[in-house]
């Protein structure tokens, strides 16, 4: 089963990834960005630094991306 929090970073990067239908970069670089400001956030002790979470962003990211790349 997937945690809730997993699924919650997933959404959030694949809803950032659609950025990828503008240009594909970008839909991978967001995600990412979006993702590693998020745990230095979490860093400084507003919550727990997982990379698990950092994971889920970036993979729900690279959907839109290859829907782009393959599909457009």
């Amino acid at each position: 089963m997937i945690a809730k929090d997993k699924l919650g970073h997933f959404i959030a990067g694949m809803l950032l990834g659609i950025a990828a239908f503008h240009h594909p970069a970008m839909g991978l670089l967001v995600p990412w960005m979006a993702g590693i400001l998020k745990e230095l956030h979490d860093s400084t002790g507003r919550g727990n630094v997982e990379f698990g979470d950092l994971t889920a962003t970036v993979a729900g990211g690279t959907i839109p991306t290859l829907l782009a790349l393959f599909f457009i």
